[in-house]
């Protein structure tokens, strides 16, 4: 396919999407290097009319990690880091159950240290965390989800303390370090930090949420830097795609995108801020981001040599779908296959990580979003997402089987007999305020608090959905004297019980 009929389809495909009076969507597209497409529509802000063009910058969310691992491996070339040290190394604040976590264990989302951000959000909803209070609790914490290099676990707060390591071999603040290491080098004049939502520059497109007379600005309740703080645009990503697969012969690509080895068995296809995977049956290397209220991905498939940038400032359209929708009708992937209409059935529940599993035919139901299941052509059905990857199921005899990140593990089939109600109960977690209400349950932390509705699951287990509009769910697991709580970044917490 020739660069006019590439930038004709993209096209095509953004002016379906409909976008004129609505927050919206930039996309950009390289062939062997090379942008032969660039489009956009919709509005930089709900409350305006100025339109989104190519040079309009987004939030990229966690699409900034491979940004972050890259600066890493260039200060190791350097000499001023080493990988395989432990992150206390740098960061003697840490808890000593923390000193076998190396830095490639954090850039690998291996560490199997909990998420600060995540936990905020459980408690503190849409609050605003600063970094030193992130770096507080990370701190303070003296459980962690599984020993260093043996699970993987998408985790925000392993970049962070990256970041700060980063900052304090170099005595640079972050940003400094991207500017000079990155961004300068590689030539991105439209990329930069923002920590905060407050501080974004006036011609950031601002994330979005709909509302009852539209959409409405959506704010990140979060200071954030390695783990999430650049703001981009899609040529920029491209000319950062190009570069990153360039530098150094390619070494320090070829090291982000190697997937990684479990201690515990298996290989995770997140290598260093860098996803190997394939889709369709289609090799491709990508990291998608999310924010509240908006989204970005950056796919590069290495056997058409083909790169697709996508940002996205409207809550309801998601970045990674649409790059896979310009992939398909670019005919780098195939159509999908069909739904299925078969395979497990019911509410499973994950003993290692704590997580509920609510499977229907042709759809597996995570309550705050449903996902199709596709048949795989060998008996396993699987979903994917940008936030949890591929998760593949499996009936093996009497058990069901989840196949995610290499690693295989059996599910408890849940019953709804005998019901366990845990109505006017009352549990803390550190510093942490978890009750019962009726079909509700309250967590409240140090500063606000969050009403979760509570869908059962049965056998003691409840899907927790946040009447807050806070990117989790939660897993409640209650037994006679314990309370078991666990999101996608933490796992098992327990809970005692108050009298």
């Amino acid at each position: 396919m020739d660069g006019s009929t590439i930038r004709a389809s993209v096209s095509e495909l953004v002016d379906t999407l409909e976008l004129a009076e609505e927050p919206g969507v930039a996309v950009a597209v390289a062939l062997a290097g090379e942008t032969v497409s660039r489009a956009s529509a919709g509005l930089r802000h709900p409350d305006g009319n100025v339109a989104i063009t190519d040079a309009t910058p987004f939030r990229i969310g966690s699409t900034t990690k491979q940004f972050a691992a890259a600066a890493a491996l260039l200060l190791e070339r350097d000499g001023l880091l080493d990988l395989d040290a432990s992150i206390r190394e740098h960061v003697p604040e840490l808890p000593k159950l923390l000193c076998e976590v190396r830095l490639r264990h954090v850039l690998s989302c291996t560490s199997g240290i909990h998420d600060e951000l995540d936990m905020w959000l459980l408690s503190e909803g849409l609050a605003f965390m600063s970094q030193e209070d992130g770096f507080a609790r990370a701190f303070a914490r003296d459980t962690v989800n599984f020993p260093a290099g043996s699970r993987f676990c998408y985790n925000n707060t392993g970049f962070a303390l990256a970041s700060l390591a980063m900052q304090r071999v170099t005595g640079m603040r972050f940003d400094e370090v991207l500017q000079e290491h990155i961004l300068e080098p590689a030539g991105l004049q439209q990329t930069r930090l923002v920590a905060c939502d407050d501080d974004l520059p006036a011609d950031c497109a601002r994330t979005t949420l709909p509302s009852d007379t539209g959409f409405t600005v959506a704010r990140f309740p979060a200071e954030i830097t390695g783990e999430g703080g650049l703001v981009s645009t899609p040529g920029d990503l491209l000319r950062w795609n190009r570069w990153l697969r360039n530098i150094d012969d390619g070494r320090i690509f070829e090291r982000m995108s190697t997937p990684t080895a479990l201690e515990g068995g298996g290989t995770s296809a997140y290598g260093l801020a860098l996803i190997s995977d394939d889709l369709r049956g289609v090799e491709r290397i990508h990291h998608p981001g999310g924010v509240i209220g908006g989204s970005a991905q950056l796919v590069h498939y290495p056997g058409g040599d083909c790169t697709i940038a996508v940002t996205s400032n409207n809550g309801t359209l998601a970045a990674a779908d649409l790059a896979d929708r310009i992939a398909e009708k670019l005919g780098i992937l195939p159509p999908a296959p069909a739904i299925a209409k078969s395979g497990p059935t019911g509410h499973f529940y994950d003993i290692g990580s704590g997580r509920g599993f609510s499977l229907e035919p042709g759809e597996l139901d995570l309550h705050v979003q449903r996902l199709p299941l596709y048949d795989q052509g060998d008996g396993t059905v699987a979903a994917y997402s940008a936030g949890m990857g591929r998760l593949i199921f499996e009936i093996d005899g009497k058990d069901t089987v989840l196949h995610e990140y290499g690693q295989t593990r059996r599910l408890d089939h849940l019953l709804l007999e005998p019901e366990i109600r845990p109505r006017g109960s009352r549990y803390c977690y550190r510093d942490t305020k978890l009750s019962f209400e009726g079909e509700q349950l309250l967590i409240e932390g140090g500063n606000n608090s969050v009403v979760y509705n509570l869908h059962e699951m049965g056998g003691g287990t409840f899907a927790a959905i946040p009447t807050l509009p806070i990117p989790l769910f939660a897993t409640v697991k209650v037994d006679e004297a314990t309370l078991r709580v666990s999101t996608l970044r933490n796992w098992n917490m327990r809970c005692e019980r108050q009298e």
